[in-house]
């Protein structure tokens, strides 16, 4: 159990091996993209090559989940406001609206939302961004008042992984399907 998340709805998830979080979150993440890819007939054309789903969705957010979970169950003695529901609630609230924000982008500006063979993906933007809001307050606070360096390593990591795949589209054009007809 980690002690960092024992108020948050979230702690079973982090009780687990990293290794099985991480493979959580390449399923649903991962896996509902290709949902989205089979519907449109793009596994091959689409999904699989384009950096940002290869890199970002299929190793960045997977090794982010692992790190995070390593994090959270590295802390034994975690700081005792750490665990208050704030936290969860920030987090929320900040998912919930950078989810509807990412659902409102992909219906109006790319037109790329797919109907019912998206929502399993905005779910995982939901879980994603949920877990990196609730992460990186309390990491750095945490990290602030205990120092370790191997921990600042893990933190900074993370926040360079989630940075990195929001970057990815920026780079190499944005991460769309095709059209269903």
């Amino acid at each position: 159990m980690s002690l960092m998340t024992q108020n948050d709805f979230l702690n079973p998830l982090f009780s687990l091996p990293p290794i099985v979080v991480a493979l959580i979150i390449w399923f649903t993440g991962w896996g509902s993209l290709v949902l989205i890819a089979w519907r449109t007939n793009s596994v091959s054309t689409a999904l699989l090559k384009h950096p940002g789903f290869m890199i970002g969705d299929f190793l960045l957010l997977p090794l982010a989940g692992f790190l995070i979970t390593y994090f959270y169950q590295s802390v034994s003695n975690p700081v005792t406001s750490l665990a208050s529901m704030k936290f969860t609630y920030f987090a929320i609230i900040f998912a919930v609206l950078c989810t509807m924000l990412a659902t409102l982008g992909s219906i109006f500006i790319t037109k790329n939302y797919h109907g019912i063979w998206s929502v399993p993906h905005t779910i995982f933007i939901w879980f994603m961004v949920y877990i990196l809001a609730s992460f990186i307050p309390r990491g750095f606070f945490q990290l602030i008042h205990v120092p370790s360096t191997k921990l600042w390593i893990v933190g900074l990591l993370v926040l360079f992984f989630a940075i990195s795949h929001l970057a990815l589209p920026l780079i190499f054009g944005p991460k769309t399907f095709p059209k269903l007809t």
